[in-house]
């Protein structure tokens, strides 16, 4: 029981950096509807393959899924690290978006 609780919190942070992600990727891009549709369901795809490969990992070899997950998890959190070190300098150093930006980027 306690595997299972500690199951979904796990799945729910992880689909929750994912979504944070997304609607940081999208509103920076300012991108139209129908991308961001495909962006969608690249996102979840990625979320997905990692989890699906570790699973499936374990009864049959499915190494290219497993390297795209983990390269997607690599990126996920390089991406969601520097977000959310530009919303904290957004939120004490109080600077202007783009700038926030160019000191995120050193």
């Amino acid at each position: 029981m306690i595997f299972i609780f500690f199951l979904l919190v796990f799945l729910f942070i992880y689909f929750l950096i994912h979504y944070y992600v997304y609607s940081k990727f999208t509103k920076g891009l300012q991108i139209r509807p129908r991308v961001c549709n495909y962006l969608k369901i690249l996102f979840l795809i990625g979320a997905f393959s990692f989890i699906i490969g570790e699973i499936l990992s374990r009864y049959i070899s499915v190494y290219p899924g497993l390297y795209f997950g983990a390269f997607w998890l690599g990126i996920i959190s390089i991406s969601f690290l520097v977000f959310v070190l530009k919303d904290i300098l957004g939120l004490f150093l109080l600077f202007t978006g783009k700038f926030a930006t160019l000191v995120v980027r050193c």
